[in-house]
């Protein structure tokens, strides 16, 4: 009796312990995107390089920012795309210049992303997280936000230097 009961057990041992072969299927998968600015074919360093403009100027930048938005993912032969929803990420030379996010598992072969903010967020500056107002890059409640900063000091004739400072930003979505 003892005998057939162990012989049980050990069947019933050799059935539960027993993986099935398939691989094991993701949903999803994360996606890192690291940003590397870069002037001249040099790394972009703030405060104390300064880097030769074309015109023989010399470039000292002290803050350079952007936003990243509506980040979609594309399979260019089936179509299938993926839009990464609510994707609002501020891109600092000085802090983050990589962004992590879930992406549904399937075969992409195509990344776009626009440099700003889209229309249904551009002119709310009520805003969380990278949007958020105290980050320095709004204009103002009506305007809307900065989508690109890049400030500094440049050299202009000889040796008078002088702050640089471009903010850009588009409103085209405004009705006229």
């Amino acid at each position: 009796m003892m005998k057939n009961l162990a012989i049980i057990l050990l069947v019933v041992l050799g059935f539960t312990s027993c993986k099935d072969d398939e691989e094991e299927m993701f949903t999803s998968i994360q996606v890192n995107l690291e940003f590397a600015h870069v002037l001249n074919g040099e790394a972009l360093e703030l405060d104390g390089k300064a880097y030769n403009l074309p015109s023989g100027e010399s470039f000292t930048p002290s803050k350079f920012k952007y936003y990243i938005s509506n980040i979609t993912f594309e399979n260019s032969e089936t179509g299938n795309t993926y839009f990464v929803a609510d994707g609002y990420y501020l891109i600092d030379e000085a802090g983050k210049k990589e962004i992590t996010f879930e992406v549904p598992a399937g075969s992409y072969d195509k990344l776009s992303y626009y440099v700003g903010i889209d229309k249904e967020r551009n002119l709310s500056t009520d805003q969380v997280g990278d949007l958020d107002p105290s980050n320095d890059m709004v204009w103002s409640w009506k305007t809307g936000y900065k989508f690109l900063v890049l400030e500094g000091e440049w050299e202009y004739e000889s040796s008078d230097r002088r702050g640089l400072v471009i903010h850009i930003l588009t409103n085209v979505w405004k009705n006229l």
